[in-house]
């Protein structure tokens, strides 16, 4: 196919979705089952899975461990950005996806962020949740429920780092916490990834804007756990994502005084 011939046979190379997990027993089983269900539809494609657990203690790595067709790597109490880092290093693939193991997105929109890089539009596609989202306080209210603090915490945290993002980066981001993201391999393995946390995605984002690289957002679905087994970013490591890009910019003004 002629889409096929913009980045190789389809065939030949792999495109690697890389999954870090941890303690997601009620979750990760479904989500493997989805993607290797998972058709394409545009594109014939090879799609490797590698699943990088960071040290699961509820049973998610013996649920992992019945799909035989994945790579498989349990590391010793990680974090999610070392999982991730891990992973890098294994893929051998053209193209590399960060795929979430919550089951809050959606497999099928897979091909909404490979297809971009697949007809050379753009070496980086962020999934953004914000694009499709008709009203925010009504997604928060589901998660947060009565738990006031936190919904402005994420409401207002997540607004001034879109802020901080365009003031200091000159980048609008919609949803720059998104962990649903594709990238050409070879551009993502060019960086010296040093951030083992969430801030890791931050560091992704600042390195590959200085490479005055472009970012596309495409629209995917989400829906994010409401129940007793919902786990969210914690503000502590908001707050390392904010002070990491705070340091990076005064760092940047300093250079150019």
């Amino acid at each position: 196919r002629d889409v096929e011939r913009s980045r190789g046979l389809g065939d030949v190379y792999k495109r690697q979705i890389i999954i870090p997990c941890l303690n997601e027993r009620h979750n990760i089983e479904k989500v493997l089952r989805k993607i290797n269900d998972l058709k394409l539809v545009n594109f014939d494609l090879v799609i490797e899975l590698i699943v990088v657990d960071g040290g699961s203690t509820d049973g998610s790595i013996e649920i992992i461990k019945k799909y035989k067709n994945i790579k498989f790597y349990s590391l010793n109490n990680v974090q999610k950005g070392q999982a991730l880092k891990f992973g890098i290093e294994k893929s051998k693939g053209d193209i590399v996806v960060f795929f979430p193991s919550d089951n809050e997105y959606e497999v099928e929109d897979i091909e909404k962020v490979l297809a971009p890089i697949m007809l050379n539009q753009s070496n980086i596609v962020y999934g953004s949740r914000m694009i499709k989202c008709i009203n925010l306080d009504d997604q928060l209210h589901a998660i947060y429920k009565n738990n006031v603090l936190g919904m402005l915490l994420s409401k207002y945290g997540g607004k001034l780092i879109n802020l901080f993002i365009l003031a200091f980066f000159n980048k609008s981001i919609s949803d720059p916490f998104t962990t649903f993201k594709a990238f050409d391999a070879n551009l993502l393995k060019s960086l010296d990834l040093r951030k083992n946390g969430f801030d890791m995605d931050f560091e992704i984002f600042v390195k590959l804007n200085r490479g005055k690289n472009f970012f596309l957002e495409v629209p995917v679905n989400f829906k994010p756990r409401t129940g007793p087994n919902k786990k969210k970013m914690t503000v502590r490591e908001g707050l390392k994502c904010l002070f990491y890009l705070m340091s990076v910019s005064y760092t940047h003004l300093r250079a150019h005084e």
